[in-house]
């Protein structure tokens, strides 16, 4: 394993566990097609809402790169369109009325290994960033 794809997994783990711990059901992991990927499927408890979320993850360093900054507008592009396939295949997953969005995790790695994501992570949470691709 590379140290990206370690730190990826890390991101993608504590993710999961964020989610979960704001009222989000995590239904699916790593849904990939050759068009693009989901690295989570969720689903909000409170409203029924469809959540795609794409995670960004970095260790902290110097403070020139951000995760966000790896989201880019092709990468944006790619997930709406596997979120679209997959809102096609799977329709009893979400209720028109409710619909989905996207939404992006970034996420800096403080310290690896991760003990507590309150404390070891800082976790930005954007909602509904399909609106940009």
């Amino acid at each position: 394993m590379t140290e990206k794809s370690i730190i990826g997994g890390y991101g993608e783990d504590i993710a999961c566990i964020y989610l979960e711990d704001n009222g989000y059901s995590v239904l699916r992991r790593n849904y990939w097609k050759p068009w693009g990927e989901i690295d989570i499927v969720a689903k909000q408890k409170k409203t029924g809402l469809l959540v795609f979320v794409e995670v960004k993850a970095l260790t902290a360093g110097d403070g020139t790169y951000t995760p966000e900054g790896n989201y880019s507008y092709q990468k944006a592009r790619r997930t709406k369109r596997a979120c679209q396939l997959f809102s096609g295949h799977f329709p009893k997953l979400y209720h028109e009325d409710v619909g989905w969005q996207i939404d992006l995790l970034a996420i800096t790695l403080n310290k690896i290994p991760v003990e507590d994501y309150q404390t070891d992570c800082t976790i930005n949470h954007y909602e509904n960033v399909d609106l940009y691709a």
